[in-house]
């Protein structure tokens, strides 16, 4: 339908991933592991810590329209 796509980025400890938001809103879940999310520069802090995505409650981050943003990898994510 184009409203909702959903993408899967998996990183290894260490690892990091980043990507500009163009017109689109993100809404970021993290399934597992934990990570560093900034945007536009700003850390929104050391989310997750989940070992799998049933184990506790969903931890995530939010980033609008013309956004920069940035993941790093703790653990496995």
């Amino acid at each position: 339908c184009g409203l909702i796509d959903f993408a899967l980025v998996v990183l290894a400890p260490g690892e990091r991933h980043a990507f500009a938001t163009g017109d689109r809103e993100y809404g970021l879940d993290l399934l597992a592991g934990e990570a560093t999310v900034r945007v536009d520069g700003v850390v929104l802090g050391r989310i997750g810590g989940r070992r799998h995505m049933l184990d506790g409650p969903p931890s995530g981050a939010y980033a609008g329209r013309g956004a920069r943003v940035e993941i790093e990898a703790h653990t496995a994510v």
